[in-house]
C-alpha cells in the first residue's frame, strides 16, 4: 500500500523538508574528515546487508521522486480521520497494490487508475522495498492500534476487496522509514512486464558519481 489518493496510504506531495542530498563523511590516512555529497539520484541502498525483501512501498513516480527528495517513506496524515494515527503503509502483494490509484478526469468524468491505466496513461510506477521487521504490523494490528474508527476501517476493507485488493497483504507502521532501511527501490518495465532496479550498488558501484 502506498497512496490514499482516494481511499489508503500517504500522499508524498507535501512539502519535503530535508534536502535532496544524501551526506556521507570520509576519513583519509591523515585523520581528516571529508564530507561527500550523493545526489538523490545516486543512492546506494542496502540490499543484502539488511535481509530479504518482505513488503513494498508501492507508488507513482512523480511520488516517488520526492520520496527520495525527502530521503523518507513517511505515514499517510492525509485522509485519516480525527484522532487517528498516521500509518506508513507497506504491501505483500508481489505485482502491485490495487488501492494505489490515481483519479483522471476525461470529457468531464473522473476515472480511478490502477495499475494497468496508470501504465497506458504514461504514469510510470515504481516501489520500495523493505525488510520484514520494518513494517511488522498487519491490518488487524494496524486498525486497532491506529484507533481507527470501527466503521472507517469496515469500509477501508470493503473498498479495498471491490478493488480486488487483499487487506491480509497489508503492513505498516507507525514510524517514518528513512532511506537507510530501504533495501532496494525499483521501477516497473512495461514492455517486458517485470520489475527492474532503480537504484543498486551493481549500477551505481559504491564510489559512484561523489563530488
Amino acid at each position: 500500500m502506498a497512496e490514499r489518493n482516494s481511499t489508503l496510504g500517504g500522499r508524498e506531495e507535501r512539502r519535503c523538508e530535508l534536502t535532496g542530498s544524501a551526506v556521507e563523511r570520509d576519513m583519509d590516512s591523515s585523520g581528516n574528515v571529508t564530507t561527500v555529497i550523493l545526489p538523490a539520484r545516486d543512492i546506494v541502498l542496502n540490499q543484502g546487508i539488511l535481509g530479504t525483501v518482505a513488503a513494498w512501498h508501492y507508488t507513482v513516480m512523480q511520488s516517488l521522486e520526492k520520496i527520495i527528495k525527502c530521503g523518507v517513506t513517511k505515514p499517510a496524515d492525509i485522509e485519516i480521520t480525527l484522532g487517528e494515527k498516521p500509518i506508513t503503509w507497506f504491501s505483500t502483494n508481489p505485482v502491485w497494490e490495487n488501492t494505489v490509484i490515481k483519479g483522471y478526469v476525461r470529457n468531464g468524468h473522473q476515472e480511478l487508475l490502477g495499475m494497468r491505466g496508470l501504465l497506458e496513461h504514461g504514469h510510470g510506477i515504481a516501489r520500495i522495498g523493505i525488510a520484514k521487521e520494518t513494517a511488522p504490523l498487519r491490518w488487524n494490528d494496524l486498525r486497532e492500534q491506529s484507533e481507527m474508527p470501527a466503521w472507517f476501517a469496515s469500509s477501508l476493507a470493503k473498498v479495498a476487496r471491490r478493488w480486488n485488493a487483499k487487506p491480509g497483504e497489508w503492513r505498516g507502521t507507525f514510524d517514518a522509514v528513512p532511506r537507510e532501511k530501504w533495501l532496494t527501490i525499483e521501477t516497473y518495465d512495461a514492455k517486458t512486464y517485470s520489475w527492474l532496479p532503480f537504484y543498486s550498488e551493481a549500477r551505481l558501484g559504491p564510489q559512484a558519481h561523489r563530488r
